[in-house]
């Protein structure tokens, strides 16, 4: 397998495909969100008075709110880059159109040019 490095194993098959699926789903839908709030609780359990208690939800609030602005940020890009490709496809597909209104009776005239000579020639 040395020489054909594109070829991967069947186990690095699956975990390139774990890699992925873990890459792709959001954190809520990973299944530990539970396992965090059960973390959140206990340390909430172990803080002694009010103000460090609200430190921890105003630290926890500080993320929740930074990955809330990280997801719109993506989804900003992610929709600015679709509608890219879409003018990009209806700029191309006008090109098409425009090519083909103008190629087409080019076309025809050579092919009627190069019947007419050949019949000349013959």
């Amino acid at each position: 397998m040395a020489h054909e490095p594109w070829i991967i194993s069947d186990e690095e098959k699956q975990d390139y495909a774990d890699l992925l699926r873990r890459s792709i789903l959001p954190p809520e839908t990973s299944g530990a969100q539970e396992t965090r709030d059960t973390l959140t609780e206990c340390v909430r359990s172990y803080l002694d008075n009010d103000d460090a208690r609200n430190f921890l939800e105003a630290i926890i609030r500080s993320y929740e709110l930074e990955i809330e602005s990280l997801i719109s940020q993506y989804k900003t890009i992610n929709a600015e880059h679709l509608l890219s490709h879409v003018r990009e496809t209806d700029r191309m597909t006008a090109l098409t159109g425009y090519l083909k209104d103008t190629a087409e009776p080019a076309m025809e005239k050579l092919i009627r040019s190069g019947e007419i000579l050949g019949c000349v020639v013959s």
